[in-house]
């Protein structure tokens, strides 16, 4: 067996006496790198020098820029140093390069800054409303942010905050700069709405107060704030004298502020404060009824006003409506009022006037019973009356009991006093007549065929003077003075009166003179009967039987020459027929103005006169009655 022995160096170079530096150093060293190098060439340099005796090559895995970083550009670098002899035999010696980082980075944050609310109430804090940092630096790390956090804190009124944000930066070595805190205040600038209530009349009461209270005049709605709750809007009043007393005009000025103290626009709200209460009459004369001799004038009637300080304008006005006679109406009485601003109050009274009261008399001196001579009898006295009514009406009568007896008598006075109302009174006087000297009259009979002057005077006994005055009452006959003729006058009864109004007894007396026939003789008068031969009723309805007033006793030859004479008279003594020649044909037919020329006459009683007539004319009987008329 063949050996080979080889003999050789694999022993690695005797570093043992050499050492080398750990190196610390400070990342923000300046001329970092370049410290690093020379570092890491003198720790070559030194075990080389500790090898003098050994040929070693020395060489180092150092890279500064392959640093094992856990933060910028700080680090541990471990470094093997390897020495290498001539027989490529290697020993390492170890050494470790520190770059350290203790320096915090700087920064700058953003200012303090006031943000608002939108109209939600809502905000935006972010940084790009309200900043980002500036001027972030580190002496190794780069890219570091700085990054914040919020302390929300409420801010003095509702809706509002107080945002304090701390901001934070540290580098990738955990080195932190200071805080820096940002205040980040969140207002409210929006101010609130409303509506104020729209503009109104109120009117005062009985006592001119008034109740301007919302309650009456009306609040505000739609209050509404974008952060503030539970507002209420406020007023303030400005009160102004309005057109009248008593009146008001208030400005109401409305304001709404929230509770950041954003004021929205004022609103304002006119209310008039007016008057319609009618003025009150302090009395109101009631309607009353009176006589019309107590129509009184109208009282003065006042009125108040609560609203009113001065005296109340009452004007006044009266309207007078007849009744059916001027002293009969109605008073319509008006009292108005006026206030100042125009309110009207009235109140009327109906005075309902009455007459129903005779004329009175006022004259002082009227004796209602007397007694008098008779030559000193008084005259009728004009007496007065006074009345309400417009017109008065005085009837006179005046009667005597006087006669031919010769006693004293009595006048007797009666004025009937009425007025247009109806109403009626009597007012009379008595006078009893004491006679002192007696005229009486007495009566004769004349036949109608004497022809002679018959002194009426001898008629008359007593004293009385003859320078008096005779006329016919009753019949128809003619005088002459004192003088009668009694030639051709109707049969019949014929009253004469003396007037004596020359005595000092004033006087009437009546004669009485009966006309008869029994002088006349006349042809066929033993013929005619007048009891039988005048009809006391006639008929005169169609039937042919008594239809006219037919005279009999007259057909004999010897009456051939008798003429008859007839009128009728009504019961008022009208002549509602006649004729000169009667012919037997009256038929009731009327034939005067008196009866209206009727076709016939009414039924009833008439009066005939029937003067039979001798051819001369100068003998003449007269027969004078009653008639019935029977026309149903």
């Amino acid at each position: 067996i063949a050996v080979t022995l080889t003999f050789g160096d694999t022993t690695g170079p005797d570093l043992s006496n050499c050492t080398v530096t750990d190196q610390n150093m400070s990342c923000d060293t300046a001329n970092n790198q370049a410290n690093a190098d020379q570092w890491n060439a003198d720790n070559i340099t030194a075990i080389e020098a500790c090898a003098n005796d050994i040929s070693v090559v020395v060489t180092s895995n150092y890279n500064y820029n392959n640093l094992a970083a856990t933060c910028g550009l700080g680090g541990t670098i471990p470094v093997i140093y390897t020495a290498t002899d001539v027989c490529g035999n290697v020993t390492n010696l170890n050494a470790t390069l520190t770059i350290e980082d203790s320096t915090p980075p700087t920064f700058t944050a953003p200012g303090d800054i006031e943000i608002f609310t939108d109209a939600s109430c809502n905000y935006d804090a972010s940084v790009t409303v309200t900043g980002d940092v500036t001027d972030e630096d580190d002496n190794c790390s780069t890219a570091i942010n700085a990054t914040y956090s919020d302390s929300v804190a409420d801010g003095s009124c509702e809706g509002t905050f107080v945002i304090t944000r701390t901001w934070s930066l540290t580098d990738s070595c955990g080195n932190a700069a200071s805080n820096q805190t940002q205040t980040i205040t969140v207002s409210d600038n929006t101010a609130p709405t409303f509506t104020a209530p729209g503009d109104i009349e109120i009117f005062t009461d009985a006592s001119c107060n008034y109740d301007a209270s919302v309650t009456v005049t009306g609040d505000v709605t739609d209050e509404d704030d974008n952060c503030s709750t539970a507002i209420n809007a406020t007023y303030s009043d400005s009160v102004a004298d309005g057109s009248c007393e008593g009146t008001f005009v208030i400005t109401r000025t409305w304001s709404l502020t929230d509770s950041c103290g954003n004021e929205a626009s004022n609103q304002t709200q006119t209310i008039t404060v007016s008057d319609n209460t009618a003025p009150v009459f302090s009395e109101e004369p009631a309607d009353v009824s009176v006589e019309c001799s107590e129509v009184s004038d109208a009282p003065t009637v006042r009125a108040t006003d609560s609203c009113n300080s001065n005296e109340i304008s009452v004007s006044f006005n009266e309207e007078r409506t007849d009744g059916s006679c001027d002293s009969d109406y109605i008073l319509t009485r008006t009292w108005t009022a006026v206030d100042a601003c125009g309110n009207t109050a009235e109140h009327i009274q109906i005075v309902t006037v009455s007459d129903t009261v005779a004329p009175v008399m006022t004259s002082l001196d009227f004796e209602t019973e007397i007694t008098e001579n008779c030559g000193e009898v008084l005259d009728v006295p004009q007496l007065e009356f006074e009345d309400c009514s417009s017109e008065i009406n005085v009837n006179f009568n005046e009667t005597s009991t006087s006669d031919d007896s010769g006693s004293n008598y009595v006048i007797t006075r009666e004025w009937t006093v009425s007025d247009n109302c109806d109403n009626e009174r009597v007012y009379t006087q008595t006078i009893n007549v004491i006679l002192e000297g007696i005229i009486t009259g007495t009566s004769t009979e004349l036949c109608t065929g004497d022809d002679f002057d018959f002194n009426l005077f001898d008629l008359l006994s007593g004293n009385y003077s003859t320078e008096g005055t005779w006329v016919e009452t009753t019949g128809e006959a003619t005088i002459n003075g004192n003088s009668f003729n009694p030639l051709g006058v109707s049969v019949g009864d014929y009253t004469f009166t003396y007037t004596d109004d020359q005595s000092e007894c004033p006087s009437e007396t009546e004669v009485f003179v009966t006309i008869n026939d029994d002088c006349v003789d006349l042809p066929c008068s033993d013929l005619f009967d007048p009891d039988d031969d005048i009809p006391k009723v006639v008929t005169p309805n169609g039937d042919n039987k008594n239809d006219t007033f037919v005279i009999t006793g007259l057909n004999d030859p010897e009456c051939i020459d008798v003429t008859i004479e007839l009128q009728v008279f009504n019961r008022w003594g009208a002549k509602i027929y006649e004729s000169r020649n009667y012919q037997n044909n009256w038929d009731a037919t009327a034939h005067n103005s008196a009866i209206g020329n009727a076709e016939k006459v009414p039924h009833g009683t008439y009066f005939y006169v029937i003067n039979l007539k001798d051819s001369s004319g100068s003998q003449v009987v007269s027969y004078a009655g009653p008639i019935y008329i029977g026309t149903k």
